[in-house]
């Protein structure tokens, strides 16, 4: 991006200094490390004032303008990163890493900030039109940017709407001056020195304030005209109840006075060129077919306040200009050209790589097979976008869109409806998914395959149909593997080369057995091992050999859930020696090494494991793998607050975890979990229910076993926390009921300190019962042997009431810490059995508890005294 991109607008002929709306700037710069929110309706003069401002300073300062298409996150880095570079212009070390920017495009503008020269100079960052961001994660992200950003940058952003609640924080904590349209608007002395420099009465300021409210915009629209004295008569007798006021006034302003006074060329030129959201010489003389376009648009940013020199050859139109100029278009003779232009200007667009732009200028002309080539385009580009940049475009402009746009373009299109499909899917919505899925079936069986429509089917659409179907989670994964043993024939010379492209998702998701589709059919039904032989004969041919070593690690994952530690890591090793000689994505061997590093810590290697996870870093930083950074991020926190880390959880929290609010997307389930995590680790537990119920129905939803084993569990620990025990002991049989189908044992062992008394409790209330997933119990129950010795946090009723216990009870707790049996207590206090026993039991009701391990979980989290007053 050249650096003229980064100027800020050049003010026109006779424009007014805005002494007062300087000085509140420059105050807020001075005060260091300040957001500044400058906040007015289309018209305020918003980046005139701005820029006024910094004209003085000549360089330290970035002017970044948004528009619609910055909430893609790679391109919107893209553009902070420059800024930061051109403010900053000797650091040289930050102008390569613009170059080098890659998914995750946040991680990589966090890590770039360390980057930034200390020194005692004061930088201004300007982002304008910063309402083209939705409420997505460039918008949350920056906050944290600002955060992480030395206090020598004051950041001053510019919209046409209030502050966003995301900067409700530092607005109450008075880190961010806020302007709005009252401080822009011009008062009547600003008024009597800018006519007076216009050469016009200053007598005229109370009428002209009277009927523009100091509206910027609407003053210089008069100011552009030249009135003739029978003109300036009529408007002098004008009673308040016929002035315009707001958008209204503008365009009658820009009707009468400007448009008017244009020849019918330069009309025809704006109204072509007012489509694209920026404007070059070479994409006008595409529009308009004239050769001194470039000559044209610079004659225009030079004597027209409406258009704006943005630097590198591009332009752009005020938007309240372009909305006029737009208006005008569709009253000519031209309206029934608008189809044509845009489909002009989003031809223009695909062909930059814009894709993103591109298609919403396709959704507006009716271009389908145009979209349908966009949607190819996303794949392919997988490398510089991001799955958020995916599901927003389709929520705002497929999805979202206009009803007539989804019935007449969208429907019957194999790739637009096959995008959608993916985007609920990874969304969590599993009915809409599933909705699209049939219709999409539907639309395949009514083609004949003699029909040239059948013949045109996009290849990639048809790839991508046939991945899809793989997550339908109504039939199992054995029965698909059926299915595509049946249909391979047909398959087969649709495919570019006969291979399928099949993403990973270990960026957000790293346990492959725990991706986008979730493996547990493998633990049921047939063999293991057999199953996992026809999926390798079914789809090796269409895949290649990598997906040899994704198939080792679902066999991996699934052994280790399954608690066979000995052949899970045997699998696992396996996997590392065929990547030895298999050409594997970073995403796959990252996610093999982390399968092998839980197995190992899971066997009590822990110090092979830390080796494992310390190379992976290692190999992530020296290789660039940025995308893989988030996973590695998650599993570190994971660790940190299993080891009761209160700090790590506290830190998730506030830096990681999603609104609660929000709908959860199903391809983040790896770090949800962890969020609940951290919330039970602080003591948020009625925050943890809600959080994990919402886990627990995207799980059922979309019948992913183990989601929903984990779910359960965190609610059963969580309503324990909260004093509900039936609750607690329902949700732990649900786990348990799912599990013992399976065999899936570990997710119980790994949270043994806090599910052992819980688990003990249901055996007691079921012991006369017998049934599958009792058995089942019993056998977790006892693999719990040594790893529950860890007291799991008190419940809140327990914390409240710390009973005294005397010496003897004191006493019986340090014989049951050794494991004592009756007769060891009896022996060792010198009484009898039965009176052994029943000092144990009134010990149990004294402290609340059922078992020893209760027992000895309450006193160790309470720090009971004994009635002598010691410890």
């Amino acid at each position: 991006m050249s650096e003229e991109h980064f100027l800020p607008p050049r003010a026109g002929k006779g424009v007014l200094s805005r002494a007062r709306v300087n000085a509140i700037l420059e105050a807020a710069k001075e005060r260091g490390g300040q957001w500044i929110y400058v906040g007015a309706p289309g018209g305020f003069g918003k980046s005139l004032a701005v820029s006024q401002w910094l004209a003085p300073q000549r360089n330290k300062h970035a002017w970044i303008t948004l528009d619609p298409y910055d909430n893609n996150e790679g391109r919107f880095v893209r553009k902070l990163l420059g800024g930061l570079a051109f403010a900053q212009r000797a650091n040289r070390r930050l102008a390569h890493t613009v170059e080098r920017v890659r998914p995750p495009f946040l991680e990589c503008l966090f890590d770039a900030l360390d980057l930034l020269l200390p020194n005692e100079k004061k930088y201004v960052l300007v982002l304008d039109d910063l309402h083209h961001l939705r409420d997505g994660a460039v918008l949350r992200a920056l906050p944290l940017f600002r955060k992480r950003l030395p206090s020598a940058f004051t950041v001053c952003l510019l919209s046409r709407d209030e502050p966003p609640d995301v900067f409700l924080d530092a607005i109450l904590k008075g880190d961010m001056t806020v302007l709005d349209a009252r401080d822009l608007a011009f008062d009547e002395e600003e008024l009597r020195r800018l006519l007076s420099r216009n050469g016009l009465s200053a007598s005229q300021a109370p009428d002209l304030l009277r009927r523009t409210a100091g509206w910027p915009i609407a003053v210089r629209a008069l100011l552009m005209g030249r009135e003739t004295p029978e003109e300036a008569e009529k408007k002098r007798k004008m009673s308040p109840d016929e002035v315009l006021h707001g958008e209204e006034l503008l365009r009658r302003y820009l009707d009468v006075h400007v448009w008017s006074g244009w020849g019918d060329r330069v009309q025809d030129f704006l109204m072509q060129a007012s489509l694209p959201a920026l404007l070059d010489g070479r994409l006008c003389r595409r529009l308009t077919g004239r050769q001194d376009s470039a000559e044209i648009l610079e004659s225009l940013s030079r004597n027209l306040a409406f258009v704006s020199r943005l630097g590198d050859g591009r332009y752009r139109l005020h938007d309240l200009f372009r909305d006029f100029l737009r208006e005008k278009l569709a009253e000519s003779p031209r309206a029934g050209e608008v189809h044509a232009l845009e489909k002009k200007v989003a031809d223009a667009l695909f062909e930059e790589e814009d894709y993103y732009a591109a298609a919403a200028h396709y959704i507006r002309c009716s271009d389908s097979r145009g979209l349908s080539d966009c949607c190819a385009a996303f794949r392919r580009i997988a490398a510089s976008s991001s799955i958020e940049d995916r599901i927003a475009f389709f929520k705002e402009y497929v999805i979202g869109g206009r009803e007539e746009l989804r019935k007449d373009l969208f429907e019957g299109n194999l790739p637009i409806m096959a995008q959608c499909a993916f985007v609920y899917y990874v969304e969590g919505d599993a009915r809409q998914f599933l909705r699209l899925m049939d219709k999409i079936e539907r639309e395949l069986k009514g083609r004949s395959p003699k029909d040239d429509s059948c013949k045109k089917v996009d290849e990639d659409a048809l790839q991508f149909f046939w991945v899809l179907r793989a997550l339908d989670f109504r039939r199992p994964l054995d029965r698909y593997t059926d299915e595509f043993l049946a249909g391979r024939k047909d398959l087969e010379p649709l495919l570019a080369g006969g291979r399928l492209r099949v993403g990973t998702f270990t960026a957000a998701m790293p346990m492959l057995h725990r991706s986008l589709m979730d493996q547990s059919d493998l633990a049921r039904g047939r063999s293991l091992y057999a199953q996992a032989e026809r999926r390798r004969k079914a789809f090796t041919s269409f895949l290649g050999n990598e997906h040899l070593v994704i198939l080792e690690c679902h066999l991996a994952g699934i052994l280790y859930e399954s608690g066979r530690l000995p052949e899970a890591c045997f699998r696992a090793l396996k996997a590392q020696e065929m990547m030895e000689t298999t050409p594997c994505r970073a995403e796959v061997r990252f996610s093999a090494d982390l399968i092998l590093s839980a197995i190992l810590r899971g066997m009590g290697r822990r110090d092979e494991a830390t080796r494992i996870e310390a190379e992976t870093e290692r190999r992530i930083e020296r290789e660039g793998l940025l995308p893989l950074r988030p996973s590695l991020r998650t599993w570190r926190y994971a660790s940190r607050i299993a080891g009761g880390d209160g700090t790590a959880a506290r830190e998730w929290l506030d830096t990681y975890a999603p609104p609660l609010a929000d709908r959860l997307p199903l391809y983040r389930m790896h770090q949800h979990f962890v969020t609940v995590r951290a919330l039970l680790a602080v003591r948020e537990d009625a925050l943890a229910v809600l959080f994990g119920e919402k886990l627990l129905k995207l799980g059922m939803d979309f019948r992913r076993q183990l989601d929903v084993i984990e779910a359960s569990l965190l609610l059963s620990i969580a309503h324990r926390n909260l004093g509900n025990r039936k609750k607690s002991l329902f949700y732990i049989e649900r786990a348990l009921k799912i599990a013992a189908l399976c065999n899936f044992s570990r997710l119980f062992i790994d949270d043994a300190p806090a599910l052992a008394p819980i688990l003990d409790a249901l055996l007691r209330a079921f012991k006369t019962r017998k049934a599958l997933w009792i058995d089942f119990a019993v056998r977790v129950r006892a693999a719990m042997a040594g790893t529950d010795t860890a007291s799991p946090p008190p419940s809140k009723a327990e914390a409240e009431t710390v009973p005294l216990l005397n010496g003897r009870q004191v006493r019986i707790l340090e014989l049951l810490e050794r494991n004592a049996s009756y007769g060891e207590i009896a022996k060792d206090l010198g009484i009898a059995h039965s009176t052994a026993k029943y000092h144990v039991l009134r010990l149990y009701r004294a402290l609340g508890a059922s078992s020893a391990a209760e027992a000895l979980a309450r006193a160790g989290c309470s720090r009971p005294q004994r009635e002598d007053g010691l410890a």
